[in-house]
């Protein structure tokens, strides 16, 4: 085992050292549509699948496709497909990671205790597999996989009329925004995916080592072809997505409110990350489903915000996530201020005598 564990390491390294000599310049600026889609250049490339398009090609095998939608994941129409997909991305390799980080941190999210002794030997036997990668993917972990997968997956089941259209379209979004959020370069999410896909194919096997270098080669090869080869490097030749990051290093974020309306909020709360000391609650746009608040750190000028470009509209429950502490206010009524006093707390100031 440790021979093998040497041998990712290594491979690992040299990878590294090889995308970095072979880098090109000048990049070519890509569109959202095409990003979300290159997510899945691994498996396109393993698959023969088209690797700019939602469609995956004219000459795939759609009834075998089916079959192989079926008996994998248990799709069969609309609803098993987006349950399936939901699941792999939420509760799939990264999902696992992020436990076994807790661990490593001295900061577990359960009991190993609470495990009878087969299934903490396996959990201990893939946290020790998986640790081997954590100086090359640190906090990002095997998201990669995750995300490439699911984009996999959605590709396969809009071609044999699974997903429609718009479904497919928002859920690649979806999947686009977290994987823009998580990497700033396809280096980086290539080695994601790459070792997401070793550990996934080490996990599923039962530990089985022979698996998880199996998978660890065949993605490695794919790797090369979309880094260094003419006719494929598009991982290469495409720039990653350009944007605003907010909100960075927030996890996606659970459900805290039962709203669905959003709120303004300024640069200097999601991209620079200082903390909500002004919110105030005006009438809501008629536009949008709008909740009237707007959230500041409380020390932008006039000239900032009337920059539109400084803000930006985010779902309530996103900015809950973000600062748990605002949501006891967020019922007040049009016209509320709310503060965070000398004390670091907020607090609804109070309307002055006129």
């Amino acid at each position: 085992m440790s021979q093998k564990k040497i041998t990712y390491i290594k491979l690992l390294h040299q990878l590294e050292k090889k995308m970095k000599t072979k880098r090109l310049e000048g990049k070519v600026a890509i569109q959202r549509e095409e990003f979300e889609i290159l997510l899945s250049g691994i498996p396109s490339i393993l698959n023969g699948y088209d690797l700019v398009t939602l469609e995956v090609g004219e000459n795939i095998n759609r009834e075998a496709l089916r079959k192989h939608l079926k008996e994998q994941f248990e799709i069969t129409d609309k609803e098993s497909a987006i349950r399936a997909i939901k699941a792999f991305l939420n509760d799939n390799v990264q999902w696992q990671y992020e436990q076994f980080l807790g661990f490593w941190r001295d900061e577990p999210q359960f009991d190993l205790e609470e495990l009878d002794e087969k299934a903490r030997l396996f959990f201990e036997g893939c946290k020790t597999f998986a640790k081997q990668f954590y100086p090359f993917l640190k906090e990002q972990g095997f998201a990669g996989f995750d995300y490439g997968e699911c984009v996999r997956m959605i590709r396969e089941c809009y071609a044999v009329e699974l997903l429609d259209r718009e479904t497919a379209d928002m859920m690649l979004q979806d999947i686009g925004t977290r994987a823009f959020r998580q990497f700033d370069r396809w280096e980086e999410y290539a080695l994601s995916y790459l070792c997401g896909g070793c550990y996934f194919m080490f996990r599923s096997s039962g530990m089985n080592n022979d698996y998880g270098s199996m998978m660890f080669q065949n993605e490695l090869q794919a790797i090369e072809k979309l880094f260094f080869e003419n006719r494929t490097n598009v991982w290469n030749r495409y720039s990653w997505l350009e944007g605003k990051k907010y909100f960075p290093g927030m996890k996606e974020g659970k459900k805290l409110i039962d709203s669905t309306l959003g709120c303004f909020v300024t640069d200097r709360v999601s991209i620079d990350q200082d903390a909500i000391c002004y919110m105030v609650r005006e009438e809501p746009s008629k536009d949008n489903p709008d909740s009237g608040w707007r959230i500041f750190a409380g020390d932008e000028t006039q000239e900032y915000i009337d920059d539109i470009e400084h803000t930006q509209v985010f779902a309530l429950n996103t900015v809950c996530n973000y600062d748990p502490e605002i949501i006891p206010f967020l019922d007040e009524p049009i016209g509320t201020v709310i503060v965070r006093n000398r004390e670091g707390k907020l607090e609804k100031e109070e309307k002055q005598n006129q």
